[in-house]
Order: C-alpha cells, then structure tokens, then sequence
C-alpha cells in the first residue's frame, strides 16, 4: 500500500493510505479521559441538539433490532457512553425483557454510572452482542478492528467522514490524540467489508441535526 507520511504534527505524524481511503494518526499522546470529559457530555445531555441526535439513534437501535428479530433475547453494546444519555434514551423505548443494554467505557466515571446501574460490560466480552453501537467512538480506538469484532449482528456506527488527507486535517475533527481513524466514505465501506460487514445503510442525519461532516453506517455481519 502507498503510504504517505505528511509531517510532525507536533502530537503525531498523519499516516494517509490513498488506496484504501484512509488515514491514521501514529505517535499521539492519548486523551485523558476523566471527570471533565464525563461532566462535559453530563451538561450537554439536554440540550436540543443531543436530545435529536439520541432519538435518531434509538430508532436506529430499533431498526436494527428488527434485523435480528428471531433471537429470543438480545444484547447490546454502547461502547463509549459519554455520560450514559444514549442507554437512558433507549433503557424508555426497547422492549422491556427482549433486550439487555449493556455498555463499556474507560473513563472511570463511566464505569462508575455503569456499575451504578449494573450495565457494565467489556467490549471483549467472550460471545461477544447482537448489537455494537459506536457513536463517535470507532475513530478513538487504538485498533477498531477489535471493536467491530464484538458485533455478533449489526455495528451502529456514526463517525466523521472526510474527501482528502488534506480535508481530515483541516476538519474541525482533526483532534490529535483523541481522533486516531480518519476514513473517506469509500474507505470505511472496504474496512467494514474486510472485517466481516456489509453496509446496509447509510444516514447524513447527525449533520443535518447539526453535527457537520458525520454519518453513521448500519453494518450488518455476513454469515461465515
């Protein structure tokens, strides 16, 4: 693979891989994730924006339910839960009994809120979830390949799309050492489809609520 290497970034240096669409940030310092990073997403829980973007997403939880309908019980992952709007959202709205919400952070608040509420889990729980949701997660994972690994069925997915290496990195989500994955559109459907997916569906809605540049990806598992 042609593999370009565009400077010291100060925080990493931006690997572009032209051929497959996508572009990985090596070198970085990781983001801290802690008790500011949990009160952030505990203030914005209510505002319009993210009261929109958690309906969208619980219909889409729904939709994908759909997919999976014949299981008798299914499980599914929040990876990720800021401070755990999105499993509140859907704890008022799946079938109570027919779904088990769990959900797997690392920042020790959220692990915290999820032992409160006996959900947590571990992404590398063996047997892994009928239902992985990434909601601006996928591109923070050192390998998201082990991420999409846990989706026995579907992988929700919502993550920054880009055009070019030159547009990642002038994009408001160029975020050095918390954004490590940067995909074109073409780029991520070959990265789902090499690991195992097919993309069934693709949304803009998160950018017209509000969220410029985003758009989530329904994956759906092949069978082996």
């Amino acid at each position: 693979m042609l593999r370009h290497a565009i400077g010291n970034l100060g925080a990493g240096q931006m690997i572009w891989v032209e051929p497959a669409g996508f572009g990985y940030l090596e070198g970085c310092s990781p983001s801290i994730y802690d008790a500011g990073y949990f009160a952030h997403y505990r203030k914005i829980c209510e505002t319009p924006i993210a009261k929109a973007l958690n309906r969208f997403r619980v219909d889409l939880l729904l939709d994908a339910l759909d997919l999976n309908a014949d299981a008798q019980l299914q499980t599914v992952l929040d990876v990720g839960i800021g401070d755990g709007a999105f499993l509140r959202a859907a704890a008022a709205r799946v079938p109570f009994g027919d779904v088990t919400l769990k959900g797997c952070d690392i920042n020790p608040l959220g692990v915290e809120y999820l032992e409160q509420h006996d959900q947590l889990a571990q992404l590398e729980d063996p047997g892994g979830f009928d239902v992985v949701c990434f909601w601006d997660v996928l591109e923070h994972l050192p390998d998201p390949r082990v991420g999409l690994r846990a989706a026995r069925s579907v992988a929700l997915v919502s993550i920054p799309i880009f055009e070019s290496q030159l547009h990642a990195l002038k994009s408001r989500h160029f975020k050095p050492g918390e954004h490590l994955w940067y995909f074109t559109r073409r780029g991520f459907i070959a990265f789902a489809y090499q690991e195992g997916f097919d993309v069934v569906d693709i949304r803009a809605t998160e950018s017209a609520i509000g969220r410029d540049g985003i758009e989530t990806f329904v994956l759906q598992r092949r069978p082996a």
